[in-house]
């Protein structure tokens, strides 16, 4: 699972946002344990008392899926754009922090694919590729409990979704693709959420740019 380029980034990105049970009008019933609002405001932040995760509520809604027909650099099988309904759900405020993931293994006594394997993908040696030794404690760079867990499989975030789901405040599990997309879009109908320009990536996104070439002196793009 570990050992391909392409899984391993799916697999991160998976892994970075757990949703809750949704809490829709024809559903109040399934509102995590200590949500005393069964009609939840859009933005209305819940706190999971376990970890300390932060669910933020998205109000149901439409919208265009998939890559705008305008945009420039948009690829054959990225469209059409269909239009999809969605009912309201809770989504992970923040990805999963490194500490978060370490509170589910500790309790549930799980121990990561990464860990039975041995490795995991990562950049080190100035390589990106399957190394020994890594793992979501040593991901081959300087973290902190603070920041978002790397080097996890999607069968440990399915792993910790279920083991949330046991703890009594609600059923978990990971959002659809459907979700994530409708979340991050926040309502807009542009290629990316802050207009059309690509150029413009830097001033919203946190990418490889030029203080990574500065820190990593190999880095060929």
């Amino acid at each position: 699972m570990f050992k391909s380029k392409i899984q391993l980034t799916q697999l991160i990105l998976i892994a970075l946002s757990i949703t809750a049970c949704a809490a829709t009008p024809a559903a109040k019933k399934t509102a995590p344990a200590g949500v005393k609002n069964l009609a939840p405001q859009p933005g209305e932040v819940w706190t999971e008392p376990t970890t300390g995760m932060e669910f933020v509520w998205v109000p149901g809604g439409s919208f265009s899926m998939g890559s705008p027909s305008g945009e420039k650099d948009r690829d054959d099988d990225e469209g059409p754009a269909p239009q999809v309904q969605l009912d309201g759900f809770w989504l992970g405020k923040h990805e999963v922090t490194r500490g978060q993931f370490g509170i589910f293994i500790e309790a549930a006594g799980y121990k990561s694919e990464a860990d039975k394997e041995g490795g995991a993908w990562g950049y080190r040696g100035g390589k990106w590729g399957y190394h020994q030794g890594l793992n979501w404690r040593q991901p081959g760079f300087a973290q902190d409990d603070r920041h978002p867990v790397v080097c996890v499989s999607w069968n440990d975030a399915r792993a910790m979704a279920a083991w949330l789901s046991e703890q009594g405040n609600g059923q978990y599990r990971l959002p659809t693709e459907a979700q994530w997309e409708y979340a991050c879009r926040g309502g807009t109908t542009t290629s990316r959420f802050w207009g059309e320009n690509p150029d413009e990536t830097c001033k919203f996104a946190n990418v490889a740019d030029q203080a990574l070439r500065g820190s990593i002196t190999d880095w060929s793009h």
